[in-house]
């Protein structure tokens, strides 16, 4: 994190944050187990998924900068803080995870795997601006200067 000091009391930060990616376990395939139904008296089927080793799978690396500008105001015994922030300034695409949805209708018909299971990311948000107003009210005691 960096922070530097502007003419007329602003603040500019900057925080970049890097992560390696999270292991995972993930769904390598799926493949059709048939049986016998005794209720229906007929041969079923049903998907069953192929899973990697356990935490066998990473996600990409995640990485992110972040811009803020903050300044402190005083007006009287009453101190203010407003920051304004720029999350993900270069817009990375960061992922948060990966889901895989199961549509059981599409499972019980003739359908292959990939049609009734996928495996989609969740991306994060993009650029975030965020606008922050603190407001520090004194008692008897007095508020530390922030000049």
């Amino acid at each position: 994190m960096l922070n530097y000091a502007l003419p007329a009391g602003f603040n500019l930060s900057a925080h970049w944050d890097f992560a390696s990616g999270a292991p995972y376990t993930g769904i390598l395939g799926s493949y059709r187990h048939w049986y016998y139904s005794n209720e229906d008296h007929q041969i079923e089927y049903v998907w069953i998924d192929v899973m990697s080793a356990k935490n066998g799978v990473r996600y990409p690396d995640y990485h992110r900068l972040d811009l803020g500008l903050s300044r402190s105001f005083r007006i009287g015994r009453t101190r203010l803080d407003a920051e304004a922030q720029v999350i993900n300034v270069y817009d990375r695409k960061n992922l948060l995870l990966y889901y895989t949805l199961t549509y059981q209708a599409a499972c019980r018909s003739d359908k292959q795997p990939t049609s009734c299971r996928s495996c989609r990311p969740l991306p994060c948000a993009g650029i975030l601006m965020t606008r922050i107003l603190v407001i520090s009210l004194a008692s008897r005691y007095s508020l530390p200067d922030t000049d």
